[in-house]
């Protein structure tokens, strides 16, 4: 599916970084300033009313396990889809979240987890 390399692309974190307890986790939300149609196969080129929403999440439990969720959204229908990272994406993502909530937070993800759930 991957015509392009992701993490030679313009992306950025945005919003603030939420902490789920329960799955004991940390998600990020991306703007992705690409052709988000050769990176997950999708066809949004061709539909205004249809975009993609990209989440990673760092796992407490196992933290270099960086992990992703697409979301095609339209106006009509919504797909949810686990997304694979290979190993490369997974260390530019943990990287970036780290980067994101050291900027935002001033702590790293296990500290912010930490701060916030203890």
């Amino acid at each position: 599916m991957r015509e392009i390399d992701i993490t030679k692309k313009l992306i950025n974190c945005c919003d603030e970084l939420i902490i789920d307890d329960e799955k004991r986790s940390i998600e990020a939300t991306y703007e992705l300033w690409m052709d988000v149609d050769k990176y997950f196969g999708t066809k949004t080129r061709n539909d205004p009313s249809a975009w993609v929403n990209f989440y990673t999440f760092w796992h407490f439990d196992n933290p270099v396990d960086i992990t992703a969720l697409m979301i095609l959204d339209g106006d009509d229908s919504c797909e949810e889809k686990e997304w694979e990272l290979t190993q490369e994406e997974k260390e530019f993502f943990h990287k970036m979240m780290e980067d994101y909530c050291m900027q935002k937070n001033g702590c790293t993800l296990r500290e912010f987890f930490d701060r916030e759930l203890g």
